[in-house]
């Protein structure tokens, strides 16, 4: 239930009069996203800034707000607010990686939603459809988390997801075999 308040209340918190003023305070996620998205696209496009040094990580779990990594496009912005930067994934990725790296890590996601759909479309197999349904919405929902949370890259929940994703991998392998024999033992007859 805590997680689950904790992130209604991030969501809600985009709304409210301070942060549509821009306060970082009000809601850092939503700062972040707003003023380094265009930072990241002016200075380091292609490939981003590359990853953080080592030293600058925040520790795993850390309560420390003011640990947070400095950014090469960003170096005005505070420790603070930059605390929170690997909450928002897609703006992280975009940051150290450029678009490169994010067209990189949306390929991959809609790989697995292409495959989740095959096999959701395969209607003489029930458990295919459930198990292609549920990685879809997976998807959805790591895409629109990764706005307000690290949940798409938390050892906590990904897990599932990857699961989810090889099996329907093995699924879409697994027919593509069963249809590329099948053709072989037609012809030989």
């Amino acid at each position: 239930r805590s997680i689950g308040s904790a992130f209604e209340g991030r969501i809600a918190s985009a709304f409210s009069q301070l942060s549509l003023a821009g306060d970082r305070a009000a809601n850092a996620r939503l700062y972040l996203t707003l003023e380094l998205t265009p930072r990241f696209l002016r200075t380091n496009p292609l490939f981003g800034q590359g990853p953080i040094e080592e030293s600058e990580l925040v520790p795993a779990g850390g309560k420390n707000s003011a640990l947070g990594p400095q950014l090469k496009a960003a170096p005005d912005i505070p420790a603070d607010t930059t605390f929170f930067f690997p909450d928002v994934v897609w703006v992280m990725v975009l940051g150290l990686y450029g678009c490169v790296g994010l067209a990189a890590f949306g390929w991959v996601f809609w790989s697995i939603g292409a495959a989740a759909n095959k096999v959701r479309k395969k209607k003489s197999n029930p458990e295919g459809v459930i198990l292609g349904q549920a990685c879809i919405v997976t998807i959805v929902v790591f895409v629109i988390s990764g706005f307000f949370s690290l949940e798409m890259i938390s050892r906590d929940c990904i897990p599932v997801f990857w699961i989810l994703a090889g099996m329907v991998f093995s699924l879409v392998t697994i027919r593509s075999e069963e249809r590329r024999v099948g053709k072989e033992c037609r012809s030989r007859w």
